[in-house]
């Protein structure tokens, strides 16, 4: 009959546990979800602000081409060791 009555207060021991838990649970799920609201509308807000930055001013390309510089050509030297290479790559 002992054993009986410890087993008891351990169930309800467990039940009161499991009760804690699942209010614990569901307080977490009400918590998250306030805190989803709150960011949505904290986000809605700043969304719904007007710009107070002004926008940048358009960048004016020049009417006036520049003239392009020509590329620096090989020197004869490098020109006839390539076309030495190319020689002996041939063979």
């Amino acid at each position: 009959a002992i054993q009986c009555l410890k087993r008891k207060r351990l169930y309800k021991q467990q039940v009161k546990q499991l009760g804690n838990f699942q209010l614990r649970i569901h307080d977490q799920d009400e918590l998250e979800a306030e805190l989803e609201d709150l960011e949505g509308a904290e986000l809605e807000g700043e969304l719904l602000k007007p710009v107070t930055a002004a926008p940048a001013p358009p960048v004016q390309n020049p009417s006036v081409r520049l003239p392009t510089q020509p590329m620096p050509q090989k020197s004869t030297s490098e020109d006839d060791e390539l076309a030495a290479l190319q020689s002996e790559m041939a063979m």
